[in-house]
């Protein structure tokens, strides 16, 4: 119930109420869910998504980003760390956390200090989505499935 607004009220998220998303019989709450699946020509190379309300989308972004873009391991972009701006409230989210594992995923001091200079209100953060990916190696068909330490939970492909 959390999905739909409440007339007056932030829901966990910090998301601000809107009307057309207000509780009535029959309706459907926003959602973020963005379950991602990626072909490379044509056949099924990644499978990804992940948890964390309107952290999702953001998440599930950062992470494939690391990827394509930046050519991380699929571990290395799951363990990234994530930054998320929703507008309301208006700051940036930069997380500093600890793993299940043990280890810190921390954004970098020079990009918080790099935000701040172009004028925007960074916060430490935690709990910045909860990704989980699933690849195919191109050369021999190899699953390589990852869960996201920031949460409890392992990882497995069939």
């Amino acid at each position: 119930m959390d999905d739909f607004s409440s007339p007056g009220m932030t829901n966990t998220y910090g998301l601000h109420p809107s009307q057309p998303n207000y509780i009535k019989p029959g309706k459907r709450p926003l959602s973020s869910m963005s379950p991602t699946v990626v072909l490379r020509g044509g056949k099924l190379w990644a499978v990804l998504g992940a948890s964390g309300g309107p952290r999702i989308i953001t998440a599930t972004v950062q992470t494939l980003l690391g990827i394509l873009a930046y050519g991380r391991s699929a571990v290395d972009a799951v363990r990234h760390p994530r930054l998320h701006h929703q507008l309301l409230p208006n700051h940036v989210a930069s997380e500093h956390q600890q793993l299940y594992d043990g280890s810190w995923v921390n954004t970098s001091t020079y990009i918080d200090e790099d935000l701040r200079h172009r004028g925007h209100q960074v916060e430490n953060s935690r709990h910045l989505g909860y990704c989980n990916l699933v690849m195919l190696t191109q050369e021999n068909g190899e699953l390589h499935a990852v869960s996201d330490k920031r949460k409890a939970g392992g990882a497995a492909g069939y």
